[in-house]
């Protein structure tokens, strides 16, 4: 009887890894960023992107305005943080699709020349010098 107990609780274990592994595996990849540093000034989301910082006027075809609506509304107090460290999970809550490609609309701060990416990669790694400078 005891057998038939362990075997029964080792099968719940495993179904329990199983069930939640996916899960686990689909948050990964909100740890991605196309920035490799992000602040919040005076309402407007301003980020590095290759080197140089300019402020951001749309990811993925969602307006910096809508970003941070979307982000106040779903994550509160955090709202900011979100926006610096989890861009990914705030552009999943505004509308936009789990992709590791967004476009860029960034604003050249001296010249206020628009500039468009259309594939700038998001990554772990740039989502990491974000968080270590944080």
């Amino acid at each position: 009887m005891k057998t038939y107990a362990i075997v029964i609780s080792a099968l719940t274990i495993l179904i329990l890894v199983a069930v939640a592994w996916p899960i686990r595996s689909t948050d990964e990849w909100k740890k991605i960023s196309p920035f490799t540093a992000v602040q919040i000034e005076d309402e407007k989301i301003v980020a590095q992107y290759e080197g140089a910082f300019y402020e951001v006027s749309a990811i993925a075809g969602i307006s910096s305005s809508k970003i941070i609506e979307t982000s106040r509304k779903t994550f509160k107090g955090h709202w900011q943080k979100r926006i610096i460290e989890d861009i990914a999970e705030v552009l999943e809550a505004a509308g936009a699709p789990n992709s590791k490609f967004v476009s860029l609309q960034l604003i050249e701060p001296q010249s206020g020349a628009v500039k468009t990416i259309e594939k700038a990669e998001m990554t772990k790694e740039n989502r990491q010098k974000i968080y270590r400078g944080a």
